[in-house]
């Protein structure tokens, strides 16, 4: 089982755990490094609708998806391969209009082993 660790993003109040992650599209030659934040309690993995589209990610449709608040709405969903470590997987990524933060929800995470020392402000990825 491999490891990676990953400090804390200490920009933010209190800071956030995040890891270095990469996606690309099916056809495209295209691959962009972006630190993700990680967040458990997220259902689905989100990266910014101008990134998935600088990768040429397929859009896959629609589908309803509703924040810790507030009403559901529609958003667009495109196919990506997401690498986490030496972790791969092709999934439906949610397009985030408004942010350019990408997340990581449980889709992946799920598939992996992960420790929050929030002491230490590092965060561990098992595979």
């Amino acid at each position: 089982m491999n490891v990676y660790t990953y400090q804390y993003d200490n920009s933010y109040d209190p800071p956030m755990p995040v890891a270095d992650t990469t996606i690309w599209g099916m056809n495209s030659d295209e691959r962009l490094t972006l630190s993700a934040i990680i967040d458990s309690g997220s259902d689905a993995t989100m990266a910014p609708l101008v990134y998935l589209k600088q990768i040429g990610a397929i859009k896959a449709g629609r589908r309803w998806m509703r924040g810790i608040s507030g009403p559901s709405y529609l958003v667009d969903v495109y196919l990506a391969y997401v690498r986490l470590g030496d972790y791969q997987v092709y999934l439906s990524v949610v397009a985030d209009r408004e942010n350019q933060q990408m997340i990581l929800g449980r889709d992946l995470l799920n598939d992996c082993v992960v420790t929050l020392n929030g002491l230490a402000h590092t965060v561990e990825i098992a595979q």
